[in-house]
């Protein structure tokens, strides 16, 4: 087995992020997040699509409910860590994407009460979103058009956390759809929880 590849047979792994280690979760085992306030950080990765014509299918979602409590959400999972979370704020880096994507998805896995669920969330404005927020802020503070900056600019700013949006993997996840995740490279999982972790 070459270096970049791993198994999950450990159930918890580590990144660093600006030299400081963040331990996860390889795969979300039915625990409930537990953030402090309530707000808990949400991430999808998806395969690469024409976004003007369709809504990707997922691969992963990774979730951070602070420095010491993050996982990864396989596919299998999502509708039941929906339903165990239902009740939390969630907050997303541009949450009209992972919205969409989740959408998605829970139909496909006849999760229809997660996606009852999902869509109270939403109802019940207890899904926020990173991007648009800093939107207004710079709006506010410098009367700044308000562009949508990346989570790494974003996560740089406020919270002094360094990631890229370089990294291969980010284009990659097409590939490890349906995939058994005993195979899967290590480099897709860490670079996706990272973007949960420094999500503001």
């Amino acid at each position: 087995m070459s270096s970049t590849m791993t198994t999950l047979t450990a159930t918890s792994a580590s990144v660093t992020i600006s030299g400081k280690k963040y331990p996860y979760a390889r795969r979300w085992a039915g625990r409930r997040q537990l953030p402090l306030d309530g707000y808990m950080a949400f991430d999808t990765e998806t395969e690469v699509v024409d976004l003007k014509r369709e809504v990707p299918r997922l691969a992963l979602a990774s979730a951070s409910a602070g420095d010491k409590d993050s996982c990864l959400v396989h596919p299998e999972d999502v509708g039941k860590f929906v339903l165990t979370h239902k009740a939390m704020h969630w907050v997303c880096h541009h949450s009209a994407f992972d919205f969409w994507v989740i959408e998605r998805h829970l139909p496909e896995s006849a999760e229809k009460q997660a996606l009852q669920a999902w869509w109270a969330i939403v109802s019940n404005n207890r899904l926020h979103d990173s991007m648009l927020l800093d939107m207004v802020v710079r709006l506010a503070k410098h009367d700044s058009y308000p562009d949508p900056r990346n989570l790494a600019v974003v996560a740089k700013q406020y919270a002094a956390l360094k990631i890229s949006k370089d990294d291969p993997y980010r284009t990659r996840y097409g590939e490890i759809i349906g995939k058994d995740w005993e195979t899967v490279e290590d480099g897709f999982f860490s670079y996706a929880v990272k973007d949960a972790i420094v999500t503001p």
